[in-house]
């Protein structure tokens, strides 16, 4: 059924500036009280953020807060109200009777709570304070900067100003990743190296997984030898560019356990806590407008392109190289169709392409021109003729005729050798 939309007079009521300006100048508030709600209503910081928020990570000079992995800026008025509040232990806020344990998050609510009702403004909670706070600033930043300083998603951005009335333009729906937006999260992911958040987006976006398969997925549902995996009672192929990645994290790490656990205790992950983590990763890596969500509909959408790159990846792999032409046959695909999927095996440095032998191949595999061009080097040192059947023997093309007089030709074409009487060669 669809969600109703809130009547006019159900819509929450903000505060306005000069109300809070005044409850925070007033002389009977308490310390704690004050620091809290100007947190709050300036910074946009939540209950739990301020609850840990400690002296260390307030810049001395800026007073800008270190939260996580993001920076929130610091105004003039909340500068002045931290300059104000005595440094009294580790914590900003901190128990009365123990300064160097932070608040309780009880203490919290009862001592803001009375603050409110104190003001007259009882309706007011700390979560309608960063709500404002977040209101302010998509009035006066792009959508992707208060999604890096709030550390909240597009949509919820769009579901705040839903709720309190506010006009934002429409979320907009994208039904792919541009090649931007695909090549930006490469970047970060190698950058990031080997964490819990670049695993579970290699097994979205390159696996398909959904949060609850991955978040129960064992190193025992996993056959690296063969390449394949059990999800769910279900035996399929894992797919080439994550089963080379998979290969490099079980080399970190030897366990038998979950594939995602937690750094330190090992233990297996909530749900809940990979969604936060990853999307704290996409927001510090400026890519506020991915998910999950979109890179399992991406990995839909190439699905077809990604079957031909298994079936390219385990013929290269049986043979080691292969000529577009007889890959397109083998596989019943048009050869652009092949050029793309072998660039995009490419670019997960899967396969690599030779100028020499213009032939996509295994990295540190040697191609058969690059032994045609070894086996010309020792016959010009030998200065003499040569004939085909010696240059293939030479090359390991022993019985392919084919092949030989085409990398002849070659080497005629580009001035490697001569043509002598007889159907006899010499290398120059």
């Amino acid at each position: 059924m669809k969600e109703l939309e809130p009547e006019k007079n159900d819509i929450p009521q903000l505060p306005d500036e000069a109300q809070m300006n005044a409850l925070l100048e007033g002389e009977t508030l308490a310390p704690a009280a004050r620091v809290t709600i100007a947190l709050a209503w300036w910074a946009g910081l939540s209950t739990s953020e301020i609850q840990s928020l400690r002296w260390g990570e307030i810049d001395e000079v800026s007073k800008a807060l270190k939260i996580g992995k993001r920076t929130v800026p610091c105004c003039a008025q909340l500068k002045l109200v931290l300059n104000e509040t005595p440094e009294l232990g580790t914590y900003v806020v901190h128990s009365r009777s123990k300064p160097l344990e932070p608040i309780t998050r009880k203490t919290l609510a009862y001592i803001t709570k009375k603050a409110f009702e104190t003001a007259g403004l009882q309706q007011l909670n700390l979560r309608d304070l960063r709500y404002a706070a977040v209101l302010r600033w998509l009035d006066s930043f792009p959508q992707e900067e208060v999604c890096r300083m709030t550390g909240m998603e597009r949509v919820s951005l769009h579901r705040i100003a839903s709720l309190y009335g506010h006009n934002l333009p429409a979320a907009r729906r994208e039904e792919r990743l541009d090649p931007g937006g695909t090549d930006a999260l490469s970047v970060a992911l190698a950058a990031a190296g080997d964490t819990m958040e670049t695993r579970a987006i290699y097994l979205s976006w390159q696996g398909n997984l959904s949060i609850k398969q991955m978040q129960t997925l064992t190193w025992e549902q996993i056959d690296l030898a063969h390449g394949v995996w059990r999800i769910e009672e279900n035996e399929g192929q894992i797919p080439p560019i994550l089963w080379e990645q998979m290969r490099q994290w079980k080399k970190s790490n030897s366990s038998c356990g979950h594939v995602l656990t937690g750094v330190f205790s090992g233990a297996q992950l909530e749900p809940a806590f990979i969604n936060r983590r990853i999307g704290e990763f996409f927001i510090s890596c400026g890519l506020e407008s991915l998910s999950l969500r979109r890179l399992r509909g991406e990995y839909q959408r190439i699905g077809e392109q990604s079957a031909l790159d298994r079936k390219l990846y385990s013929l290269i792999q049986r043979d080691g190289t292969g000529p577009i032409e007889p890959l397109a046959a083998e596989c019943g695909a048009f050869q652009e169709d092949v050029r793309r999927s072998l660039r995009r095996l490419e670019a997960q440095g899967l396969i690599v392409y030779s100028q020499k032998s213009r032939l996509y191949h295994l990295p540190g595999y040697e191609t058969h021109w690059e032994r045609v061009l070894k086996s010309l080097a020792e016959l010009r040192e030998e200065n003499r003729i040569f004939a085909a059947r010696e240059l293939a023997e030479r090359s390991g093309l022993k019985g392919n005729g084919t092949l030989t007089n085409y990398y002849l030709n070659r080497a005629l074409t580009e001035g490697l050798v001569t043509r002598e009487p007889r159907k006899k060669y010499r290398a120059i």
